[in-house]
């Protein structure tokens, strides 16, 4: 049984999903082969359905052509922000 993700996870999996949605952007099968996760896998991640460990993080970052660090940054000022919603699509 999977456990609930706190919201730091969900931020940072709102940023990646609306970095992937993108145009020219890998699809979930496509970031999958990239990275070496199972499909499901990433559609949990980005989802925010899974915790996503620092190793998973860098890995959909450089997919995606992001910096993880601009990934957090930037779910730590949304928190910061107002912690009670959701990042923005």
């Amino acid at each position: 049984m999977e456990h609930e993700v706190d919201d730091y996870t969900l931020a940072i999996a709102a940023i990646l999903k609306r970095e992937q949605q993108r145009p020219g952007q890998p699809s979930y099968t496509q970031l999958a082969k990239i990275t070496g996760m199972s499909r499901p896998t990433v559609d949990r991640m980005l989802n925010g359905q899974r915790d996503m460990t620092l190793r998973y993080l860098r890995a959909l970052c450089t997919a995606l052509g992001l910096d993880p660090a601009e990934v957090v940054d930037e779910a730590e000022a949304a928190l910061d922000a107002d912690p009670t919603e959701p990042v923005a699509d």
